[in-house]
């Protein structure tokens, strides 16, 4: 017998399994994902850096920020913006808000929008990765949009629990171009 499942479901299965992972397996492999990412060239070439700041049960992005300005890179985070799109600001601690989402982000009162064509580096955040690039997000499109146009690199950082096989994407579905786990 086969049993179908969409990717709403699928997308649920996941979500599950990342909130019930143990801490310390959690921070086991973000130890070894962090050094994956730093030993990368194409982190290495990169001078501006795209990351969202994380939920509790995703991959914690502040070390990867940490990282960066340690490097001399300059770190750009999104803001959630009307029709479904993402605007850029550099990272500034002291002018993040959670957003309705529960996601920290720049405050209205931030600076000027960065455009995202300045962006090295984007680190796509998701549910579940396929190792071909193929990404199951939260749902709103809000990546996928932004990468059918994105010219710089892209990837993903995925624990074991995130990595799915088998999707057929959507017409409408971004790939990532590599996923590190």
């Amino acid at each position: 017998m086969i049993f179908l499942i969409n990717k709403q479901q699928l997308r649920q299965q996941l979500l599950t399994q990342l909130k019930n992972l143990p801490a310390a397996k959690k921070k086991h492999q973000e130890t070894l994902l962090y050094q994956k990412l730093f030993a990368d060239p194409v982190w290495q070439k990169a001078k501006v850096l795209g990351v969202t700041m994380s939920l509790p049960h995703e991959l914690a992005t502040l070390p990867i920020i940490t990282q960066a300005h340690k490097q001399a890179k300059k770190v750009l985070i999104p803001r959630v913006a009307p029709k479904r799109k993402l605007l850029w600001f550099e990272y500034q601690p002291q002018k993040l808000q959670k957003s309705a989402y529960g996601i920290l982000e720049p405050s209205q009162a931030s600076d000027q929008a960065i455009k995202p064509a300045e962006i090295d580096l984007l680190i796509v955040p998701g549910v579940g990765f396929q190792l071909d690039g193929t990404r199951i997000g939260y749902g709103g499109g809000y990546y996928d949009r932004l990468l059918a146009n994105f010219p710089g690199q892209t990837l993903a950082l995925a624990f074991k629990e995130q990595l799915i096989s088998g999707i057929i994407p959507d017409q409408w579905d971004q790939k990532v171009e590599k996923v590190l786990h």
